[in-house]
């Protein structure tokens, strides 16, 4: 859970509980992709995590979301990333 360590011990929280979507943003300009595998993701936390690539597209490439209990939703909100090039996400991988 290396992303839990990123955030100086803050786990990755869904939308409303503490500091919601701030707790993704700030460290997500930080992290490399394969920070993001095994951190316990949900559909609700891809949904923060794709609005927060939305709103700031960065030179992230690659997304490993591997080792996470994701559903199709909550991959797709991510994958659609890869569809529109403004965002420069190239590969997805769960």
């Amino acid at each position: 859970m290396e992303l839990h360590d990123e955030m100086g011990g803050k786990e990755v929280g869904e939308p409303g509980k503490s500091e919601g979507q701030n707790n993704i943003d700030s460290p997500l300009e930080q992290c490399k992709p394969e920070r993001l595998s095994d951190c316990s993701l949900s559909e609700i936390s891809c949904g923060s995590l794709a609005s927060a690539l939305r709103s700031n597209p960065s030179h992230l490439r690659e997304l490993d979301l591997r080792l996470n209990n994701l559903q199709d939703s909550g991959v797709k909100l991510l994958s659609d990333l890869v569809e529109n090039p403004h965002y420069g996400l190239e590969t997805v991988r769960r």
